[in-house]
């Protein structure tokens, strides 16, 4: 009877360790963390453009690249906007939709659903593609307006007290008073001196 009771125990301890292991592989066989990590790569490719500069932006994602430049990228389940500047006041942007990985695939065949959530708070769920193009050669170049001091054209204004540069004599502000003044001094005393 003692025998009988070992073998169960025995069996028992093996069934309870292969049902123990089959539950974490089922639990973590889609974990996209695993797998995948949180972060990914990420090359951009302007096209048409050299010198160009892109930001990366979204609620969780504020980055910077250089392209061609391969960037890493926190992953998450939020639109990824990009925005490109060139030479010649060109810009150019675009939307990304993140797309659920294949571990996130497996996780919802597997019915894993402890790993789902964790993969989606995780962001691990979620990739970006890894090569963006954002493609410059129909974008034409732009001249841009020339800045308001350079305009050939400046309203004198009072409050600003600017001297003209034109062409014709150059008058200060007070320069304009203090000629007012000195011919009325001139006048009287012209008139003094003629009594």
């Amino acid at each position: 009877m003692e025998e009988k009771i070992l073998i169960f125990n025995l069996w028992m301890a093996t069934m309870t360790k292969k049902i123990s292991a089959l539950f974490a592989i089922l639990v973590l066989s889609g974990c996209g963390s695993i797998y995948n990590g949180t972060t990914q790569k990420m090359t951009i490719l302007t096209p048409g453009a050299e010198n160009s500069e892109c930001a990366l932006e979204n609620d969780i994602i504020k980055s910077h690249a250089h392209p061609p430049q391969t960037i890493k990228v926190k992953r998450n389940r939020l639109p990824l906007t990009i925005i490109c500047t060139a030479p010649g006041n060109r810009v150019k942007s675009t939307i990304l939709a993140p797309k659920i990985t294949k571990a996130g695939a497996y996780n919802a065949i597997t019915f894993s659903i402890p790993g789902a959530i964790y993969d989606d708070h995780s962001g691990a769920l979620y990739e970006y593609p890894e090569v963006v193009e954002i493609d410059f050669n129909n974008v034409p170049a732009i001249s841009s307006p020339k800045p308001k001091y350079e305009n050939p054209v400046i309203k004198k204004d009072s409050t600003t007290n600017m001297e003209y540069m034109g062409p014709t004599t150059q008058i200060l502000p007070n320069e304009k008073t203090d000629n007012i003044k000195r011919e009325i001094a001139e006048k009287e005393a012209n008139i003094k001196l003629n009594d």
